[in-house]
């Protein structure tokens, strides 16, 4: 019988033996993924960001999204522009950001003019209007005129560039603070083609640069996905860093009041967890009354920036324009 002792034992490397070949081992790795010759299995999270190109759009790298620099004798490698831009890129559409928005950021902001609409604690009455005969048809109030009756208006004179990061920059302060307590809502508000969505996904953007989850949709389509369950909407609502709900008002209702107590719903779970939120919308806040009731309108008001945005030329005007250059209809 062999004792376990008198049986040859093979001397385990020593630690500077052993971390010289595991350097090795993990350069060697590299080199051969760098040059494409090996094939690794990814991971769920490696699938979604990794890629690879044709050609590096910066000229950078080979297309395998890395660069590589001898130091020393050793070959190391970092991640080149397209590998970060095609990742954001990715993170862009999972947040299900139209693809129109992906270039969107806050130093691409064209000024307009931006008001933050404070309520009034005490709000006067309408002023009868005598040229009205029959006081049960007297017609809607007009936005500016409601707007002066019920709310403070306080232009940011520094302009959007400044608002726009410091509402993202206190915004993740707060969302970073543990236990978060506090938050603040964004309702962006204004005519057609006054960068309500282009400003949302700018703020969106930073937020994604900083590793936080984003979500946008429009309101139709929450409520639709209520129904169709497409989506786990109510994790979408209860853990996504920031939620941007696009077309406010511009939803279906019945008078069932059903996608209203839906939409409280969504507001009251953020709302709970101290989430933020932002919306847009082309009606002002003379419309919500009259649409939806007076508990999610004091939400509005109560937890949410009124922002006003305005401008006297539409924007989308202006993408017409570099469209018509580009063909030669006139020539």
């Amino acid at each position: 019988m062999t004792n376990e002792k008198d049986v040859p034992q093979t001397p385990p490397p020593s630690p500077t033996g052993h971390s010289k070949l595991k350097k090795t081992e993990a350069m060697n790795m590299i080199r051969s993924i760098i040059q494409g010759n090996i094939k690794i299995k990814k991971t769920e999270e490696d699938e979604h960001q990794g890629f690879r190109l044709n050609s590096c759009p910066y000229n950078e790298c080979d297309g395998s999204g890395y660069t590589s620099t001898i130091v020393d004798g050793e070959e190391f490698s970092t991640p080149c522009q397209c590998y970060k831009d095609t990742v954001f890129q990715r993170k862009q559409k999972k947040a299900n950001i139209q693809e129109d928005y992906w270039s969107a950021n806050i130093a691409a902001l064209k000024e307009v003019d931006v008001s933050l609409l404070q309520p009034k604690k005490v709000v006067a009455p309408r002023k009868p209007d005598g040229r009205y005969k029959d006081k049960n048809n007297i017609p809607p109030e007009k936005p500016d005129a409601f707007i002066a009756r019920t709310y403070d208006e306080h232009p940011v004179k520094k302009g959007i560039h400044f608002f726009a990061t410091q509402y993202t920059e206190k915004t993740l302060e707060y969302l970073d603070t543990h236990p978060r307590t506090k938050t603040r809502n964004l309702m962006l508000i204004g005519e057609t083609g006054r960068q309500k969505t282009f400003l949302a996904c700018a703020i969106a953007s930073e937020f994604l640069a900083r590793n936080k989850t984003v979500y946008f949709s429009t309101m139709q389509d929450i409520i639709d996905n209520v129904i169709s369950k497409r989506i786990n909407l109510h994790k979408i609502v209860t853990e996504t860093d920031l939620l941007i709900i696009d077309e406010l008002c511009n939803e279906y209702h019945t008078d069932s009041q059903w996608s209203l107590k839906r939409m409280k719903e969504i507001f009251r779970l953020r709302k709970n967890r101290n989430l933020p939120t932002i919306c847009t919308s082309n009606l002002y806040p003379n419309a919500w009354e009259e649409l939806y009731d007076k508990p999610l309108t004091s939400t509005f008001n109560g937890s949410f920036f009124i922002t006003l945005l305005a401008n006297d030329y539409d924007f989308r005007l202006e993408q017409m324009e570099e469209a018509y250059d580009n063909y030669d209809f006139f020539d």
